[in-house]
């Protein structure tokens, strides 16, 4: 979108505008952004280094706003999660796995009518059903997590190797919502990002002003953060949406940030 409105000053920008701005106002303002139709939070995104003009977007516009883009697609081979949502018989499994063959959507494990439907999707016997496992990457949670409140309820139980079994609407955390109570705690953190600064070698993925939270991703992992998710350069970052596996903490000066083990933990979905 062309236009913006800033909340600290009620000032209405466009695009074009909005980028002549000197550095430090434009690196505040920019976390301060509303749509001027639906005010949803927005983001400013600079001009790319392939020529793509400067611009605005919201994360996302809410429903109804005339001024919001049609929502991407699907994957291949990553659907059924109304059916996961509707069968609490089902643990859905996190699969780290990037870039590799999707997995079978279920897997049924033995102690129910119909175990040698092992592999199908759904269970279509006249018994209980069993104890079936479905397999989801980190991109296909996000998206749910973006487009369903049922989901973001959803009492279904994930689980992730070497950490317990959580209730979905228990394990992911929006990043409005992270609080001092979530330091040193495992979760899914997730939500959209502002902007994204180098310091010391070392790229910062911010969720809004100083007094939200970060992502740190170490100096060693950026080009191959970049890589993974076909990223030109820092401003690639504005607008996205991000889940984050991983631990918050607070820094001595009172910065809260999330580290991931490793980039399998993270995954970005680009608007």
């Amino acid at each position: 979108m062309d236009i913006a409105n800033c909340t600290i000053n009620g000032k209405t920008y466009t695009a074009v505008n909005f980028a002549k701005l000197p550095e430090d106002e434009l690196t505040e303002k920019r976390r301060n952004l509303i749509c001027t139709e639906c005010k949803a939070d927005a983001f400013f995104r600079k001009e790319s280094k392939s020529g793509q003009a400067a611009c605005f977007g919201a994360t996302p516009h809410k429903e109804g706003c005339e001024l919001s883009a049609p929502e991407a697609g699907k994957s291949e081979g990553e659907g059924g999660d109304e059916d996961i949502i509707h069968n609490p018989g089902n643990i859905i499994e996190i699969d780290l796995n990037f870039g590799g063959s999707v997995p079978d959507n279920v897997d049924i494990k033995p102690g129910g009518d119909d175990t040698n439907t092992a592999g199908k999707g759904r269970h279509t016997g006249k018994g209980n059903r069993p104890n079936a496992n479905s397999h989801r990457r980190l991109s296909t949670l996000l998206r749910n997590l973006l487009r369903s409140s049922e989901y973001r309820n959803s009492e279904q139980l994930i689980e992730l190797s070497g950490h317990e079994k959580t209730k979905i609407k228990d394990f992911f955390v929006k990043f409005p919502y992270i609080r001092d109570k979530h330091d040193g705690k495992f979760h899914g953190y997730w939500g959209a990002i502002t902007d994204a600064k180098f310091m010391s070698g070392n790229l910062w993925l911010n969720s809004g002003g100083p007094d939200s939270v970060s992502i740190f991703i170490a100096k060693e992992d950026v080009k191959t953060f970049f890589e993974r998710f076909k990223l030109e350069d820092e401003e690639s970052l504005a607008g996205t949406n991000v889940l984050a596996l991983g631990t918050k903490y607070t820094s001595q000066k009172g910065k809260q940030y999330i580290k991931c083990d490793s980039l399998s933990y993270i995954t970005v979905n680009k608007t």
